[in-house]
């Protein structure tokens, strides 16, 4: 899923959250690159963001992020 998908409606920030999750766990054990991954949190603020009228919707408006765990 791309953000051009998502941006055009052809897809949904909670599909895009999902296909990075599925993403992180096949890819997570060979990499060691994961310490936590938060699918419920995740998933409930994408759900959220896809309520959003397309008005309040910003430039990196469902884009999923992952945060290096040496950030304080």
């Amino acid at each position: 899923i791309t953000i051009e998908a998502v941006r055009a409606a052809h897809a949904t920030a909670e599909g895009a959250v999902r296909a990075a999750l599925d993403r992180a766990r096949s890819l997570g054990p060979a990499l060691g690159c994961f310490t936590e991954i938060l699918d419920d949190h995740a998933l409930a603020r994408a759900r959220e963001l896809d309520a959003m009228p397309a008005s309040a919707r910003g430039p990196l408006w469902g884009v999923p992020i992952a945060v290096k765990d040496n950030i304080c």
